[in-house]
C-alpha cells in the first residue's frame, strides 16, 4: 500500500539548506519543505544557533543595527529585514578586535576583547603563567580568582594563534586566534630564531606567537643568549636600563643656568612694562602651570637631521650614522624597517600546516 500511495501522491522533500535557505522561487518552494518563519519577523534579534536552526528568518539589513530606515519607514522595512549584528566574516580570527564600531556592529564567537590585549594585560600574563618557573612568589588565591574572572569575562589573543589545537567552546569564547604567516625559512632551516622581531612577525612550529613573559627584564636576564630560552620567553624592553652612550660634550660652551635666568628676567620685565605691576604680585593660574609642566622637551636640529629622523622613524647616535657606510649593516637595517617588512610580508607565500604538526 505504501508503494501505491507514493505513486499516486507527490511528497515534498526537506530542503537541504533548511533554515538557511534563501531561495524564493515558487517551484523550489512547491517542491521542498522548509521550516516556518520566525513569528517575530524583522524584529527578531536572536542570533543563537538553536533559534536559527528552528526558524527561517528574513535577511539581515546591510546597515545592521545602525540602520535609520527602521525608524523612517517603520513596519514596511522591519517586515523585510532584521536589524542585528552581522556575523563577522573572519569569525574567531578577526584582527579588528580593537575597532569598537566593528565589534558593536558585527557578531563574533569570542567575548568582548580586553582593551589591553595582546601584550599589555598583566592579568592574562599571570593567567597563562601563575608560576612561570622563575618566580618563587606564588600568586595568592584571591588574586587568582580575580584574574580568572577577568579572563573569562574578556577575550585575549591566544598565544598559539593558528597553531592552537584547543577547539573547546570555553577556549574559543575567551580567546582570539590571529592567523599570522608561517616563517618563510621553514622551522628547521630558520636561522633567525634569536631575533625578537622575527619571532614577533612570523609563526614557527612549537613556538608560541605570543611567547611567555620572562620574569627578568632584558637587561638582567642571564639566558638571553640561549635559543631555547628566547623561543619560549619574550622580554620587557621597557624595563631595560640605559646602557653606555658616547658623550661628545657639544653643549659644554652653553650656560643653561644663565639662559634660564635671562629668560625669567625677560618675562618679569614684560609683565612690569605691559601690566604695570610687580612680578611678585602676578598670580599664575594652576592649569597653566600644569600645562607647562606637561610639555615635552624639544631639541633643535638642522633640516637634514630632522629628515633622517622622519625617514628612519627614530633618532640615531653619531657612531650609528657612521655605520651606515657599511652595505651589510644598511641591508640589515632596511630588512628590519617596519614598512619594508610589511611589503615583504605581503609577498610571502602561505604555507599550510601538515596534519599533526601543530
Amino acid at each position: 500500500m505504501d508503494d501505491v500511495h507514493c505513486e499516486i501522491f507527490i511528497h515534498r522533500r526537506k530542503c537541504s539548506d533548511g533554515c538557511q535557505c534563501l531561495v524564493t522561487d515558487a517551484h523550489h518552494l512547491a517542491d521542498f519543505d522548509h521550516p516556518e518563519y520566525c513569528p517575530d519577523g524583522g524584529r527578531c534579534t536572536n542570533m543563537g544557533k538553536d533559534h536559527l536552526n528552528l526558524y527561517r528568518h528574513v535577511p539581515i539589513c546591510k546597515n545592521g543595527i545602525d540602520c535609520d530606515r527602521r525608524y523612517t519607514q517603520g513596519a514596511q522595512h522591519l517586515a523585510q529585514f532584521r536589524h542585528c549584528q552581522h556575523p563577522c566574516e573572519f569569525g574567531g580570527n578577526c584582527v579588528h578586535f580593537h575597532d569598537q564600531k566593528h565589534i558593536t556592529n558585527e557578531q563574533h564567537p569570542f567575548n568582548p576583547p580586553c582593551p589591553y590585549t595582546p601584550f599589555s594585560c598583566k592579568m592574562f600574563a599571570k593567567f597563562l603563567q601563575p608560576n612561570n618557573g622563575q618566580n618563587n612568589n606564588s600568586t595568592n588565591q584571591n588574586e587568582m580568582n580575580e584574574i580568572r574572572t577577568h579572563c573569562c569575562r574578556y577575550s585575549h589573543i591566544c598565544p598559539w594563534g593558528r597553531l592552537c589545537n584547543d577547539q573547546s567552546e570555553e577556549h574559543l569564547s575567551i580567546t582570539i586566534h590571529i592567523a599570522r604567516q608561517m616563517c618563510p625559512n621553514g622551522n628547521n632551516s630558520c636561522n633567525q630564531m634569536m631575533e625578537e622581531d622575527h619571532l614577533d612577525s612570523f609563526s614557527h612550529l612549537n613556538v608560541r606567537d605570543m611567547r611567555l613573559l620572562c620574569y627578568y627584564p632584558g637587561s638582567e636576564c642571564r639566558d638571553r643568549a640561549k635559543v631555547e630560552h628566547i623561543i619560549k620567553y619574550r622580554h620587557n624592553y621597557m624595563l631595560d636600563y640605559l646602557g653606555v652612550a658616547q658623550y661628545f660634550a657639544l653643549n659644554k660652551q652653553i650656560n643653561f643656568v644663565q639662559n634660564q635666568i635671562e629668560m625669567t628676567q625677560m618675562i618679569c620685565n614684560y609683565v612690569k612694562k605691559t601690566y604695570k605691576q610687580a612680578w611678585t604680585s602676578v598670580s599664575v593660574p594652576k592649569n597653566l602651570l600644569d600645562w607647562i609642566a606637561a610639555l615635552q622637551p624639544i631639541h633643535r636640529c638642522v633640516a637634514p637631521i630632522f629628515e633622517s629622523i622622519l625617514v628612519h622613524g627614530h633618532v640615531m647616535s653619531r657612531s650609528y650614522i657612521q655605520r651606515l657606510k657599511d652595505p651589510t649593516f644598511v641591508a640589515g637595517i632596511v630588512d628590519q624597517h617596519k614598512r619594508v617588512r610589511t611589503i615583504l610580508a605581503s609577498q610571502v607565500p602561505h604555507k599550510e600546516l601538515r596534519e599533526g604538526e601543530a
